[in-house]
């Protein structure tokens, strides 16, 4: 079946390398865009996609299946733990406030679960989007200009990088909070004992407070929360990367419609049109192949991370210490990245693509031929039905997901407080 998808990839593609004019081929790699996203999957051992002609190693392989496997079982003995605590201290009436902390990191922990899976699940489908995204991506310095590739590299960097930064800090202040205050006040300072606690509540079969297994249950929650955030941080960065190649072939096909002046020689005419409709359909076709990845993770990452701001705010405003409001903070500002960051490349997604329509009636059709004229609006009731990045069937995500997402988690939030105050 993969072999199958792979020939039909091959095939619609291979009359749709670039629809600019060649040149030396040494222009900037899509490694470019991939570099960050390429570098978190691989510091957890996460293989998203094969390469072309086997490009890695058996030993390489091995060595990063293994990492992967290390990595997911320490994370999930760390998500069983806390979600151990939470059902004992429902149970036992007690630790209230802990445990809505603690399902705040057990839907982060369960969101990149999830995304980890659907990557793994459906690696032969991202092989296929990737190279079908390779193929048709402009290669040459010519190419590139028209594509304006420079830009969409640095602009999207940029974003990129800031992204990737901010959740960075926010993780390792909250795993090395404990680590880092006692180097400084118990340590260098001496001016206080810090208690030896664990970043995240969980539970274990032993006593492991004033126990060595204190140190490996440290280590193992870091690890833990490292494993979670570069996971969930490679696979919003592929889809990004995925989103970002749809956009620029949308806006280069849209300045190609637009500025094009037929010539009156009808042949000519619809040679012309006829490649750039199998372009538009390669390029719709990537966006099917991206919802069919991403869908599903899109939808849980909706779904917990309503929860999450949810039992965040709860946490802030029942009166916590300033550390622990500050940590706070920044969770719930990471979790509002996250989604505002997806939610404006689905806006840009469906914006680029119903501009295809008014590229086409920008052009100066009037005295074509009528054959042309009717090809050109079959492209317009095409560009009617946008491109649209879709959370499985339930979802359309676009700007306005951010603002339904908020209302839902307030109306959470409104409840959990009216539930405390009781």
């Amino acid at each position: 079946m993969r072999q199958h998808q792979q020939r039909k990839s091959s095939k619609r593609n291979q009359n749709i390398k670039t629809m600019a004019p060649k040149a030396a081929s040494n222009g900037i790699g899509l490694n470019k865009f991939l570099l960050q996203a390429d570098i978190l999957a691989k510091s957890i051992g996460l293989i998203p996609y094969d390469e072309e002609n086997g490009k890695r190693s058996a030993r390489y392989e091995k060595l990063m299946k293994f990492i992967f496997i290390l990595n997911m079982v320490n994370m999930n003995f760390v998500l069983f733990s806390e979600i151990m605590y939470v059902l004992l201290a429902m149970k036992n009436g007690n630790n209230f406030v802990e445990a809505t902390m603690n399902l705040s990191y057990i839907g982060f922990v369960f969101v990149g679960d999830i995304k980890i899976i659907s990557v793994l699940r459906k690696k032969p489908v991202l092989t296929i989007l990737m190279k079908e995204i390779q193929d048709i991506y402009p290669k040459d310095v010519r190419a590139q200009k028209a594509y304006q590739v420079r830009e969409y590299v640095w602009r999207f960097n940029l974003i990129s990088l800031g992204f990737v930064i901010v959740h960075e800090i926010l993780i390792w202040f909250y795993n090395l909070y404990i680590a880092v205050s006692y180097l400084i006040y118990e340590w260098w300072l001496q001016w206080r004992v810090v208690p030896r606690t664990l970043p995240y509540y969980f539970w274990v079969p032993w006593q492991w407070q004033g126990h060595w297994s204190y140190y490996i249950l440290y280590v193992s929650q870091n690890f833990a929360g490292h494993t979670c955030m570069s996971g969930q941080l490679a696979n919003d960065l592929f889809l990004c990367v995925a989103a970002t190649q749809i956009i620029m072939h949308f806006e280069f096909l849209a300045k190609r419609l637009r500025e094009y002046r037929p010539t009156g020689r009808h042949v000519d005419d619809l040679k012309f049109l006829r490649e750039h409709i199998k372009y538009h359909q390669a390029v719709i076709h990537l966006s099917a192949l991206m919802n069919e990845v991403f869908g599903v993770s899109l939808l849980v990452n909706f779904i917990s991370s309503s929860f999450v701001m949810c039992f965040l705010g709860f946490q802030m405003t029942i009166g916590v210490e300033a550390d622990t409001l500050v940590m706070l903070f920044m969770f719930l500002f990471c979790s509002l990245v996250q989604i505002l960051m997806i939610c404006n490349y689905g806006q840009q997604l469906i914006i680029k693509s119903e501009e295809i329509g008014h590229a086409v009636y920008s052009q100066e059709w009037l005295n074509s031929d009528l054959r042309y004229r009717k090809m050109l609006i079959g492209i317009i009731a095409r560009s009617q039905k946008p491109v649209i990045l879709r959370a499985t069937t339930f979802l359309n995500v676009s700007r306005s997901t951010m603002t339904e997402l908020m209302q839902l988690s307030y109306k959470f939030f409104a409840l959990l407080r009216t539930m405390y105050s009781k």
